[in-house]
């Protein structure tokens, strides 16, 4: 099942803060597909997953008529940055070399991905859904469908810290067991405490897999 989450950012530097979350969190292989219309901030989205990833923001800008920019400096992980707004369809991938693009060594972020359809993604290791809303000149509402297998990742939390407070629910706070509402600041910790111990738990590798990671965690049965 996958994780849904809805952001609300209020200008292009906290679209980019989002991206920067995502960029820490991606692994070699995931995609994040992403949908919206033309001026949504797609482009400044991957812009701060370049960032996240340790890639110069700066060098990013929409692939739009070479459909493939690819970034490999400064991060051991490269990032391909797809924009198939000129795509008809996934038949037209083969020409550019799709195939080396999925073949699991880096990161992918498709612009206009509802242009492939399931079947252009369909080889890809892990994919996440993208959509961004304009709200208004320069808020956004952006919509989130990710594997449920990335919220056993250490920076799962900060992304998860932007969410709007709507989209979560009353829980218990894993690290103290107090109830935690749906509203909190720190949800789903009961305080920053917590959320401080949360993530020293990680660091010092105190948390352990209680099993290996199955294909449908990473979402390859498809999200």
């Amino acid at each position: 099942m996958a994780e849904q989450l809805t952001v609300i950012t209020r200008s292009a530097a906290e679209t980019e803060g989002l991206g920067r979350a995502l960029g820490e969190l991606v692994r070699l292989g995931d995609v994040l597909a992403l949908d919206g219309p033309l001026g949504a901030g797609k482009t400044n989205l991957v812009r701060g997953l370049a960032a996240g990833m340790g890639h110069d923001p700066r060098l990013v800008s929409s692939p739009t008529f070479v459909i493939v920019n690819e970034y490999a400096s400064g991060a051991r992980t490269p990032l391909f940055h797809v924009d198939a707004y000129r795509l008809s369809g996934p038949e037209d991938l083969e020409s550019v070399g799709w195939d080396r693009v999925l073949d699991g060594t880096g990161i992918i972020a498709v612009e206009w991905a509802g242009r492939l359809g399931g079947q252009g993604l369909a080889g890809a290791i892990s994919t996440a859904w993208v959509t961004i809303t304009p709200l208004g000149a320069d808020e956004r509402s952006i919509a989130l469908s990710v594997p449920a297998g990335w919220a056993l990742r250490a920076e799962w939390p900060a992304l998860l810290s932007l969410a709007e407070p709507r989209t979560n629910k009353p829980t218990r706070c894993p690290v103290c067991d107090g109830p935690v509402a749906a509203g909190s600041e720190h949800w789903p910790f009961d305080t920053l405490r917590c959320r401080s111990a949360d993530l020293d738990r990680w660091f010092t590798g105190q948390y352990k897999l209680s099993r290996e990671i199955r294909a449908e965690d990473e979402g390859e049965a498809g999200v």
